[in-house]
């Protein structure tokens, strides 16, 4: 579950919602990356995958499949410094995201593909598109969860590890998360 190994206070200046948001949001980001990755023809540009819209518009229809597996990698590396209590800010990222700087990753406990995250970097993205990727489906999910459309019993239900979570006021400021995270 998304909220799992947080603290109640949250993390840095992100709150246990937004948190719990935000990891939901890496989660399911990395796996619809994984998803869209295999609907790729090896060795053919593409384009229509999760957070694409984040993108310069120069990337439309000129990023392969290891490009998608790579912004993969920078979103679980999102989710893994959010469930380590640490804030996942564009520098944070990209030391542990660095070719030699393996000593954050194994702190963190994590392995990733360099190859795909080399990739990634080297044609230009930035850490920053993935962050605002996250950070507009964290959005979503608050959304989803402080204003159901199906009820707010059910809701309550499917979610309550979220809605067990202390409010804060600054929930949902997702313009606050923008600014915390990206330079």
């Amino acid at each position: 579950e998304p909220g799992r190994g947080l603290a109640d206070v949250g993390v840095g200046l992100l709150t246990p919602r937004v948190c719990y948001a935000m990891v939901s949001a890496a989660q399911s980001g990395a796996k619809a990356l994984r998803r869209d990755a295999e609907k790729f023809v090896n060795g053919q540009r593409g384009w229509g995958f999760w957070g694409c819209e984040q993108l310069p518009e120069a990337f439309r229809g000129t990023v392969f499949k290891v490009f998608v597996k790579g912004m993969a990698e920078i979103v679980d590396l999102v989710a893994v410094l959010l469930k380590a209590g640490q804030v996942p800010s564009t520098a944070a990222v990209l030391q542990v995201a660095a070719p030699f700087a393996s000593t954050p990753r194994e702190a963190l406990g994590i392995h990733i593909n360099r190859h795909f995250v080399s990739h990634f970097l080297g044609q230009g993205a930035k850490v920053e598109h993935v962050i605002q990727a996250i950070v507009e489906e964290a959005a979503a999910f608050y959304e989803a969860r402080e204003w159901p459309a199906e009820g707010e019993a059910k809701e309550q239900e499917e979610h309550a590890d979220y809605h067990a979570l202390p409010i804060h006021m600054l929930d949902g400021d997702f313009d606050f998360v923008r600014s915390a995270l990206i330079p």
